[in-house]
């Protein structure tokens, strides 16, 4: 099995965050305390933040960002298809009413 790092944790960060650097509300954090390792989401402009996921292993951490950025690619994929026939339904009626 691969070694998961901190490093690695924080690539997945990127990806949550489309490469936002800075702190602002909705960006993602690892975090770690008592050798756990979690996730929080930046909730307020004053630095509130939520637990996404609590403290758990580096593995366990990885594992769970991994399953959270394949459904967040699968709802988009899936929004973007609904989009696309919402867009076709409206040229077909366009056509009828020509």
């Amino acid at each position: 099995m691969e070694r998961i790092t901190v490093r690695k944790l924080y690539g997945l960060e990127d990806v949550l965050d489309r490469g936002k650097i800075i702190a602002q509300v909705g960006n993602y954090h690892i975090y770690g305390a008592n050798g756990r390792t979690g996730v929080h989401q930046i909730s307020s402009p004053t630095g509130g933040v939520r637990t996404v996921f609590g403290p758990g292993t580096k593995r366990e951490t990885w594992m769970r960002l991994t399953a959270f950025i394949d459904g967040m690619i699968a709802e988009q994929e899936r929004q973007a298809k609904h989009n696309d026939l919402e867009q076709q339904q409206k040229v077909r009626e366009g056509r009828k009413d020509s």
